[in-house]
């Protein structure tokens, strides 16, 4: 009786561990396969020689793959130079564009990583990346002429552009 116990015991033990193994193998397939909810059209991450007191404007075009709408709450910076501009809802199968707009005027000279970041529903985070190498720019003065100061420049760029 007790060997039969046994029998019995092991036959429900590997039972159950093939069923739990079958349907990790099922819920990774369904994972694989899923799409991401939001993706960025084009590059996320924007490359810029620029000087200080310019403000760089970067459009990153984003999609939203799932079949509900996206409410955005918030797009977080990691630094108070970089304002994110952005709608409060993305439709769904649709694209819109969150804009990052960094204000280099309080930026020390020199390589800089400025990011944004935005949380999707598959609790997954894109980074939106400003990245590059920022120059100071000295006025010119020349004995009998008023001094030419640099006039900043606005800069914007789009993500879906090449």
């Amino acid at each position: 009786m007790k060997s039969l116990h046994k029998q019995f015991f092991i036959i429900l033990i590997l039972g159950f561990s093939t069923l739990t193994v079958h349907c990790q193998v099922v819920k990774s397939d369904i994972r694989g396969s899923k799409e991401k909810s939001l993706t960025i059209i084009g590059k996320d991450t924007l490359l810029i020689n620029a000087n200080i007191g310019d403000q760089i404007e970067a459009v990153f075009v984003v999609e939203n793959n799932w079949l509900d709408d996206h409410f955005i709450a918030q797009v977080q910076t990691d630094c108070h130079c970089i304002t994110a501009l952005f709608p409060e809802k993305i439709n769904r199968l649709k694209t819109d564009s969150i804009t990052v707009v960094l204000n280099t005027q309080n930026i020390p000279p020199g390589p800089f990583i400025k990011r944004a970041y935005l949380e999707t529903p598959d609790d997954d985070v894109i980074h939106l990346v400003i990245m590059g190498n920022l120059k100071l720019v000295r006025p010119v003065i020349k004995q009998g002429h008023p001094p030419q100061i640099y006039k900043p420049k606005h800069i914007r760029w789009v993500s879906n552009k090449s």
